[in-house]
Formats: C-alpha cells, structure tokens, sequence
C-alpha cells in the first residue's frame, strides 16, 4: 500500500485572523494614562469597542498591558489575545482575554516613505494635495477641504490639524504619511479616506493603507468622534504610535465609521463607540494582511 500525504493551504476564518494589532511590548503615561501603569490599550469610562468579527492581539508584555478603567464601557470581539495581562474592571467584561504569544508585525516587510522619498513638494493647505501613484511631501500643520492623492507625506514639526471636508482621491484613493508628528481634527471635520490598491501594473510601497507612520514616529494620533464623521476604508499602520479614540464630552456620536484594520503601538478609547469592520481589499486585489496558514 502506498502512503501520502498532502497539505492544503488556506485563509482561515475568510479572511484575517486579526484586525487590531497592538505591538508595543510596554506603554508609556501618555494622555489620561496617570497612574495607570505601562498599559499599551486603555480603555476609559463608557467605551465602548467593538470589533465582532475578528480578534485582538496585544503584545504588551506588563500585567496590567490591557487596562479596564471603570466598569461604564463594553466590548465586542472574535476573541482578545494578550501577551500579558489584563487590569481594573476586567473581569465584568466580555470576551475575556485569553494568554497568546506574541505576534509579529504583519507590516514588517513594508516601508513607510519619508521625506527623502518624495518626489516633489507642496506647500498647498486646500485642494488637491499630490498625484496618483507619486510620493508627495506637504509641509503644511493644518488642512482644510483637502484631497489627497498618491502617497503624501505631511513633513509639518507640529501636530498636523485637519478641518472641513478631508478626502482621498476619488478614482484611486491615497495614503497619508505622519512623517513626525501626531494628528487632531476640529469640530465639523467630514473624513471619507481610501487607501490606494496595488494592482499587477501598479505595485505600492503600502499596498491598502490609508494612514501611516514610521517606526520613529511614537506620537499621539488623536480623533475625537464627537468633532468628526464620514467614513475610513483600508489599513491603519502606525507600528510605534499612540492611535488614540475620545468622544467630545462623551455623547457616543458614532460619527465616524471605520472599515479598517489597526496596526499600532498603543490603543486608547476614552468613552467613545469604536466599530471596527474589517478592510477587504476591492475583488481582484491582493489583500497584504491575508494570513495563509495550514487548513488540511
């Protein structure tokens, strides 16, 4: 009798695994964090953070890495793997978070431009900002109305503020690069952002992601729901930076909706409703966060 054996490869669950990646091995005190020890996701007052069809992976190392504060908030996911452990209020809340090892960068392999990367520069505070399939350095702190196409590195020394209508371009979307700093919005601020797609013609340096920053950038990246609204599509990778949810005086506006996956450094959701869907890449599109694992 002859013996064989096979293997089959395949995508489990569909798609990915994960859609929010925590990397940071320990947190710092960043804002509203005083006392609440090196946790890398802290989550505040009524949160709530949902993420129902998919997990949660945290590499933060600390026992407290995931921190509960208060009991007003909820959460929703697949599953919440922690490297670490979990403090505060955690026990009242569901899924609870299981022990996982760490996970990798699924990014890793990427390299997000910098200003020695542009091709050219604008000084343009409004309008179209760039153009497909370039790289593009904006020196602007604030933007207003603005579109942006191709990949367009915002080289501002302060915190780049965005108002008004912020979109990317409409036929083939764009990325937008903190080279330095964090990000806030003002009140009003309508965002409808998609990443750019490779396709077989068009290879990219960041196949589907919308926002990123480099690994030297540890900032704060703020959006407050109760400011904003529209829609975010594609991928959010930010390895090193503080990605951080609050909702202006805490309403739960769920203004702004969010087709994304998250690859940060730290998470922080401060009573504010986060409904993470996952990002699919158009049909026909390699999709870069796919995980191929053994199924058979």
């Amino acid at each position: 009798m002859t013996v064989k054996a096979r293997a089959v490869a395949g995508t489990p669950n569909g798609v990915n695994e994960n859609c929010i990646y925590v990397l940071n091995p320990s947190g710092d005190l960043g804002p509203g964090k005083s006392g609440k020890g090196d946790s890398t996701v802290f989550l505040q007052g009524s949160f709530q953070l949902n993420a129902p069809k998919c997990g949660i992976a945290i590499d933060g190392t600390a026992g407290d890495t995931l921190y509960y504060n208060g009991n007003g908030g909820s959460t929703s996911a697949a599953w919440i793997g922690v490297v670490g452990g979990a403090g505060g209020n955690y026990s009242s809340y569901t899924p609870q978070p299981v022990k996982t090892a760490p996970v990798t960068d699924p990014f890793n392999a990427y390299t997000v431009p910098t200003a020695g990367d542009c091709s050219s520069t604008s000084t343009a505070t409004t309008g179209v900002i760039g153009t497909k399939n370039t790289i593009t350095c904006a020196s602007a702190s604030t933007f207003t109305n603005a579109t942006f196409a191709g990949t367009v590195v915002l080289t501002s020394t302060s915190t780049v503020t965005f108002g008004g209508a912020i979109n990317t371009d409409a036929t083939t979307g764009g990325t937008i690069v903190l080279a330095t700093t964090g990000f806030t919005e003002n009140a009003g601020t309508v965002f409808n952002v998609s990443p750019q797609v490779s396709t077989a013609t068009t290879p990219l340096l960041l196949p589907s992601v919308v926002l990123a920053a480099p690994t030297t950038n540890t900032s704060v990246m703020q959006l407050q729901f109760g400011n904003s609204s529209g829609t975010f599509n594609g991928i959010v990778y930010m390895p090193n930076a503080d990605f951080m949810f609050q909702d202006s005086g805490g309403d739960h506006s769920g203004g702004l909706t969010f087709n994304i996956n998250l690859i940060v450094g730290e998470l922080d959701d401060k009573t504010s409703t986060l409904n993470i869907n996952g990002y699919s890449p158009p049909a026909g599109s390699p999709d870069p966060l796919a995980i191929v694992a053994l199924v058979e």
